[in-house]
């Protein structure tokens, strides 16, 4: 999209007839902040938030309504900023001088494309189109929500310290009208390093709990590029491994593999070539070798399990990948939600034959559209009946829940990979994820891992730790 465009419709998605805005007071704590998609950290019920530390602005907001995945709706979310506390500056746009604009399900000839644009402007207004990896954006939830979380790196952005960061987000039909809008602000505070967290140490197995570690590989990359896989696989210390996307790739392949880079002692389950595999370097009670009911027109819900002999007793291992792409309600979203449906119906009945085994069931839920899918998969599957959990997992040194970062890709980062387990019966000692662009050089050598080891596959490393 060119610039000239880009800024024509920003400016022309001005509505005349505009809904009444609000603006916010106070927000969290910034080292408080979590971007999880949940907001339990911030203050009320605002319908726009707002705080920043000396690197990043955190924004909250709650539309009104929550039917569609903001990266793949019928309408545009547009998230404006006014970095340098100066309405003259920056781009003329609902009564704000604007520095940076995100427009997510951006305008396009036909209504409204899917992912994210950004657009910059100068202190003239003219603008230029950027990537959300160059201003650090990223959100959550990836699925339809009634509340989301975002973060954007305004140290990016002109402004000077202890200014106000003005923040105003619209939901806009392609029409032009706007039917949802919120401002908030946040004070820029001094330029100084943000407060850590986190270290960025990469944390031993706790105990005698059992370590499971989720992962989808691209595309079989770990054969062309068997490296990263391996430096990160052996630092995170596994005792089961839940992969995806060994494409086209026999048992028998990757059986080999983990055999020439994980060590000896691991045994790899793949029932077929659609890329699903359970490894494991404890016993293997059973294995589930044939495929799932049709979930579908044309194949089968991506599903492997095995019953796995552990330090807290037998787990049903599973590994899924369900159906990518589409928006909430979508073919591909009703495709979802029939795997998930398939897949619970096959683990309810590996539990008529292990009732007390726990449960970690983990992969790429792709929950594009609604979070339906995770929610049916879930369903009565714990304990008496209960249904299982997602496990809450956060990046080490950098507090979000991301988990599949491509900055190339007009999706921004997102949450597409989940752990589920039994909460009545199991308890979570540690949970994480792994990015090896977020640990220091410290941490990166004593773990025996490099930099861009992260970016051998799009998506992060899933990890538990489960206890009994």
């Amino acid at each position: 999209m060119t610039t000239i465009r880009s800024l024509a419709v920003v400016l022309g998605l001005i509505a005349t007839g505009c809904a009444a805005t609000q603006t916010t007071g106070t927000g969290p704590d910034p080292r408080a902040v979590v971007i999880d998609g949940a907001d339990t950290e911030w203050p009320g019920a605002e319908p726009a938030e707002a705080v920043a530390d000396a690197t990043h602005l955190y924004i909250r907001f709650a539309p009104a309504s929550g039917d569609h995945a903001i990266q793949a709706a019928p309408f545009t979310t547009r998230i404006l900023i006014d970095s340098d506390d100066n309405p003259g500056t920056g781009a003329p746009i609902a009564g704000l001088g604007v520095e940076a604009a995100v427009l997510l399900s951006p305008p396009n000839a036909t209504g409204t494309g899917i992912g994210s644009e950004v657009m910059l402007y100068a202190p003239d207004g003219s603008g230029a189109s950027a990537g959300h990896a160059d201003v650090g954006f990223l959100f959550l939830p990836t699925h339809a929500s009634t509340v989301y979380e975002a973060r954007i790196d305004h140290a990016s952005l002109p402004g000077e310290k202890n200014a106000t960061l003005s923040i105003r987000v619209d939901q806009i039909d392609p029409d032009g009208a706007v039917h949802w809008s919120a401002k908030a602000a946040a004070t820029r505070p001094p330029d100084a390093p943000p407060a850590r967290r986190d270290a960025g140490v990469l944390p031993p197995p706790t105990g005698n709990a059992v370590r499971v570690l989720a992962l989808n590989v691209l595309f079989s990359a770990p054969l062309t590029n068997p490296d990263p896989f391996k430096r990160v696989i052996n630092a995170i210390r596994p005792d089961v491994v839940l992969f995806q996307e060994w494409f086209d790739t026999p048992q028998t392949t990757i059986q080999k593999w983990a055999d020439d880079n994980l060590g000896p002692g691991w045994t790899v389950f793949a029932p077929s070539t659609n890329g699903i595999a359970v490894a494991t370097r404890l016993p293997i009670l059973e294995s589930i070798p044939r495929p799932l009911p049709d979930s579908g027109p044309g194949a089968n819900a991506r599903f492997a399990a095995a019953v796995v002999e552990t330090r807290i007793g037998p787990m049903i291992a599973g590994s899924l990948h369900l159906k990518c792409c589409g928006a909430a309600n979508s073919s591909e979203d009703q495709r979802r939600i029939a795997e998930a449906r398939a897949i619970n119906a096959t683990i309810a009945d590996i539990l008529t034959r292990h009732p007390d085994a726990a449960l970690a069931i983990g992969g790429d839920y792709n929950l594009v559209g609604t979070r339906t899918p995770l929610e049916i998969l879930a369903e009565g599957l714990g304990a008496g009946g209960t249904d299982l959990a997602p496990v809450d997992a956060i990046t080490l040194g950098d507090p979000t829940a991301v988990t599949w970062v491509d900055e190339k890709s007009r999706f921004s980062p997102g949450r597409l990979d989940w752990i589920l387990f039994d909460p009545a019966s199991t308890g979570v000692a540690r949970a994480f994820t792994l990015d090896t662009r977020r640990l220091s050089a410290a941490s990166l050598a004593r773990h025996g891992l490099q930099p861009d080891d992260s970016k051998a596959t799009d998506h992060l490393p899933v990890v538990v730790d489960l206890t009994r």
